[in-house]
């Protein structure tokens, strides 16, 4: 065997080497694109889920609030009615 076949084969065996390693990181980058998209999607979901979440708690306490006003009416009325 020359140098040169030598030489030549180290080159090929470097070159397949490189193409591993370019391939590995572009599979890597791939996952991790992959893995961004995800927890993008997931901020979407949980930020809507959020917004749902805080607006049934204010209509609820809004109904609540509601309720005890009325009943404070009621109360207050029914005080007022049987003193007179």
């Amino acid at each position: 065997m020359s140098v040169s076949d030598a030489t030549r084969g180290a080159q090929s065996h470097t070159q397949s080497d490189g193409s591993s390693k370019k391939k590995r990181k572009a599979a890597n980058h791939e996952e991790l694109s992959n893995a961004l998209t995800q927890s993008l999607l997931f901020s979407e979901v949980i930020e809507k889920a959020s917004i749902r979440l805080s607006k049934a708690i204010g209509e609820d306490l809004n109904e609540k609030h509601m309720q005890l006003c009325e009943r404070v009416r009621k109360d207050h009325y029914t005080y007022y009615n049987s003193t007179s």
